[in-house]
């Protein structure tokens, strides 16, 4: 998995050589599509507040949050060794992203997740 931060330049598709950035800018609907569709693509959560600020028509649908929510998830576990032995700061960033998540796109954000099954 790969993190795309607002300096990242695509490597695929269609905006191939753009920045994270660029795209937003462009056509904030691709990033949402590239959360739901590729398996590669992970946004750095904290910057998800500055793609508003640079395309005011940047939304992501609950399906991409929830999808988003599960890869973070799944790159937290698989690099728990930059944690070291204290699993409690690890667990502390998994709540305080999910915290991050009520807070920024409201309640369901975070439940929605957990209530599927």
């Amino acid at each position: 998995m790969k993190i795309y931060y607002l300096d990242t330049c695509f490597n695929f598709g269609k905006y191939e050589g753009k920045t994270l950035e660029e795209v937003i800018s462009i056509q904030p609907d691709y990033i949402n599509w590239c959360i739901l569709n590729l398996d590669h693509f992970l946004v750095d959560e904290d910057q998800l507040e500055e793609f508003l600020e640079i395309n005011t028509s940047f939304f992501l649908s609950k399906n991409a949050l929830m999808k988003l929510e599960i890869k973070w998830d799944e790159y937290d576990f698989n690099d728990r060794s930059s944690y070291g032995s204290e699993e409690t700061e690890w667990a502390n960033d998994v709540q305080d992203y999910d915290d991050w998540l009520n807070t920024e796109f409201g309640d369901d954000a975070g439940t929605a997740y957990w209530n599927m099954d």
